[in-house]
């Protein structure tokens, strides 16, 4: 997985790509009440991800100190049972994960992995990057 900060502090994203993400945060129900400045404000705080396969976003049993917002691809969200890992659901662009968690400091009840029938995902995610497996 690679991450690069979204706005000024590292310049990592291109300028088309920055403006791009501006507009994706825009239609995001959390920014719906938000300004541009503040939005722009927010995506200073926001990490792009890229997922390489087999990457996890957050395991089973993780207090939420992050939450994510699928830019691209799927995102998995499973439980194992048996040892056997059961997807229960995806979430896609547009979708936000790990808000209950991120806000409630409960444990997380499934893990949020790289979905293999998808096109490579990438995220934006708060505060902290992923991590591997």
């Amino acid at each position: 997985m690679t991450s690069k900060s979204v706005l000024p502090h590292g310049e990592d994203l291109d300028p088309a790509t920055q403006v791009r993400l501006s507009q994706f945060m825009d239609h995001q129900y959390l920014c719906s009440s938000l300004t541009v400045s503040e939005v722009r404000t927010l995506l200073e705080y926001l990490t792009y991800l890229e997922f390489d396969k087999g990457d996890i976003l957050s395991e089973i049993g993780s207090v939420g100190d992050a939450l994510y917002f699928v830019v691209q691809g799927q995102i998995a969200l499973a439980f194992v049972e048996q040892n056997q890992e059961n997807e229960i659901a995806s979430a896609g662009p547009g979708e936000m994960l790990g808000e209950m968690s991120f806000f409630d400091k409960m444990p997380r009840s499934v893990r949020f992995g790289w979905w293999p029938k998808s096109l490579t995902p990438r995220c934006l995610n708060y505060p902290e990057p992923c991590t591997s497996v």
